[in-house]
Order: C-alpha cells, then sequence, then structure tokens
C-alpha cells in the first residue's frame, strides 16, 4: 500500500494532506511531471479538498509545489 496521504497531527481534529514531492516518491514518477498534471487537473482534484501551492526555492532549481488540503465543511 502507498503512503500518499498524512495527517497534520495526531489528534481528532487533524487534517489529511499529502504533496507532490510525496506522490512522487511513492508512485516512482519526477517531480515536474507530478506538478504539470496538478495543474492540468486542478479542477477535477479540488473536488477532494482546497488546492493550495506555494512557490519556493529549492537549493538549485525554483520549483512550485501544491498541496491538497481537505473540505473544511459545506454548508448546503
Amino acid at each position: 500500500m502507498l503512503n500518499l496521504v498524512f495527517y497534520t497531527d495526531n489528534t481528532l481534529k487533524a487534517e489529511p494532506y499529502t504533496t507532490p514531492e510525496i506522490i512522487a516518491n511513492n508512485t516512482g514518477n519526477n517531480l515536474d511531471n507530478v506538478n504539470r498534471l496538478i495543474r492540468n487537473k486542478k479542477s477535477s482534484l479540488e473536488r477532494f479538498g482546497v488546492l493550495e501551492f506555494e512557490i519556493r526555492k529549492p537549493l538549485k532549481t525554483l520549483k512550485v509545489a501544491f498541496q491538497i488540503l481537505p473540505f473544511k465543511s459545506l454548508a448546503f
């Protein structure tokens, strides 16, 4: 089983999350390809939660990282 989803902490209020790095490392895919797929499938992925992203500068190149966050609550 792949470990793709983690929790923010060990409390009952912990929220599940994943990152492109986690997906790439556990599926054997290239990080750039995972980020591209996330950008291309953004509207489909948003049904699972909020897509949060940040731009961070790793040691050698500039990368865009996404994180899929859960829905807080829906009011109908």
